[in-house]
């Protein structure tokens, strides 16, 4: 055979294939274009029943595209039976479209099994009967509840529907059999926000602990309860409780949910009634104390009592401050001073006086030198006792208030060891809580 003859052999080739290849329409565009936002970038995509190619088109940059049909439509194009239900059996895809195709098949859970074998994520197109003008559904033809569950059935998981046209739809589906977590709702208890200025750093600290599906609905004490039903109640953020906090309303609402976690230290305890305390104990499955004294004076013989810590410690990086000015922070400084300048200013400064317990937490892990003054706001000989429990959770000792010491920076960076490993299986033993 001549060039010539080889020459006007390829053209009739391409012509063959022409004759084959479907033409483009404004509605498989537009269903293409929705299924292409459903392609990560980088993939690589295996285009079942790929027909006049449209899906390539709207394919993110830098993704690869395998089409898949009955008929060589083009040099590339990938031969197989799709209409009938056989699928190639091609390694290293990483996303499957079938846009066309499920109505075509004659046997969909068949057909949606081989998909699922693929084991990657698949984008879809169906017109479910439901959708379809009356009486045109042709029989055995599924509703869109209908499909998904076949979906399901399958071994998908459903990740979303997308309407292409009015009797159209464009599924995303996923391979594993992972069911969306059940959603559960946190009552979050906060105590005393306005005066107590760590709070808009605490805060920072429930969604470290609680599950990912959870729907938390907030509240402060005093403020009307919520409406619930509750799977789990949080009294506290990481913070402290005084007296005035322990009545009857809050002990109720450490009863409003199935299930309760108290996150809180005990501040002034001198002045604090014991009896009040384990009252409140013994309505919480778990009580996550802020230090160690917390759990030995009220947790003892208890089994729903565990050291957490004092989470801010571990909320601020390690650093060596350069500046060799004191710095000065008390409530008022802390509490008109965004979280972002206040970390730029305490991680800058080598020696700090804090003048509240939460700003000698987030001072430790980068001055060199601290001292603290307690706040005997409650009397002269009544102490909060939250300085000193931190000082002997961290270094072992106390320290004298109102002089400066030398930060061993290795037992900082053991204690944040120790919290952030209690936060973790904090996160765990909640998660068990609520179920």
């Amino acid at each position: 055979m001549s060039l010539e003859d080889d020459a006007f052999a390829q053209v009739d080739a391409d012509l063959a294939r022409l004759a084959l290849k479907p033409p483009r329409d404004a509605r498989s565009d537009h269903r293409a274009a929705l299924a292409a936002q459903c392609v990560p970038t980088g993939s690589i995509v295996l285009d079942l029943g790929a027909g006049a190619m449209a899906l390539q088109d709207y394919l993110p940059f830098a993704t690869a595209y395998l089409p898949v049909d009955s008929h060589k439509t083009e040099p590339t194009t990938i031969v197989s039976a799709v209409d009938r239900g056989i699928l190639p059996q091609i390694e290293g895809i990483s996303f499957v479209a079938a846009l066309g195709l499920l109505e075509q098949v004659p046997d969909l859970p068949a057909f949606l099994a081989a998909l699922r074998a693929y084991g990657v994520p698949a984008v879809v197109s169906y017109q479910p009967a439901n959708l379809m003008p009356d009486d045109t559904a042709p029989p055995g033809r599924l509703g869109d509840a209908a499909l998904i569950q076949a979906c399901v059935d399958a071994g998908f998981h459903f990740r979303q529907a997308i309407r292409a046209h009015e009797d159209e739809l464009v599924i995303r589906l996923d391979p594993d059999m992972a069911r969306a977590p059940v959603v559960r709702r946190i009552l979050a208890v906060s105590f005393d926000p306005v005066h107590d200025p760590s709070q808009q750093w605490r805060q920072r600290l429930l969604p470290r602990i609680l599950p990912p599906m959870a729907e938390v609905v907030a509240m402060t004490v005093g403020e009307a309860a919520p409406e619930g039903p509750f799977d789990l109640v949080v009294l506290g953020n990481g913070g402290g409780i005084y007296q005035q906090h322990l009545n009857d309303a809050v002990l109720d609402l450490a009863q409003a949910g199935r299930r309760a976690v108290g996150l809180f230290g005990v501040d002034f305890r001198d002045a604090v009634d014991p009896g009040r305390v384990g009252a409140l104990l013994d309505r919480l499955d778990l009580w996550l104390a802020r230090s160690g004294e917390d759990a030995l004076v009220y947790g003892h013989g208890r089994s729903n009592v565990a050291t957490l810590g004092e989470w801010l410690v571990d909320l601020m990086p390690l650093r060596a401050a350069p500046d060799e000015q004191l710095f000065s922070i008390d409530a008022a400084v802390m509490a008109r001073t965004p979280p972002h300048e206040l970390e730029a200013t305490l991680t800058r400064h080598r020696m700090v006086m804090a003048r509240t317990p939460a700003a000698l937490a987030l001072a430790l892990p980068s001055a060199h030198y601290v001292a603290y003054a307690e706040d005997r706001a409650l009397g002269s000989r009544v102490f909060s006792g939250a300085y000193r429990s931190l000082l002997m959770d961290v270094f072992g000792r106390n320290y004298p208030e109102n002089q400066l010491f030398e930060v061993d920076r290795s037992a900082v960076a053991a204690y944040k060891l120790r919290t952030r490993l209690m936060i973790d299986q904090a996160q765990a033993i909640v998660g068990q809580l609520v179920g």
